[in-house]
């Protein structure tokens, strides 16, 4: 779900979630679980954003769990 998180992230946004200027502060920032959203980002899909990027994986939105989202589009 992790995975799908950072590709919903992609499409909503248009960059990657996790910024570091070299490889191991990629590592670093992806495991500590911090992100960056735009201002402009819903409640609703930061909401989501954040259920499927939690570092911790019991807390993570299980696939049911995203199905079941509503987003507000349309």
């Amino acid at each position: 779900m992790w995975s799908l998180g950072v590709l919903v992230c992609c499409l909503l946004t248009g960059q990657f979630p996790f910024v570091g200027e070299c490889e191991a502060d990629l590592k670093w920032v992806a495991k500590k679980g911090q992100y960056w959203t735009p201002p402009g980002l819903s409640t609703d899909a930061r909401d989501l954003l954040s259920r499927m990027l939690a570092v911790d994986a019991r807390k993570r939105a299980t696939a049911q769990q995203v199905v079941r989202t509503r987003l507000g589009w349309g």
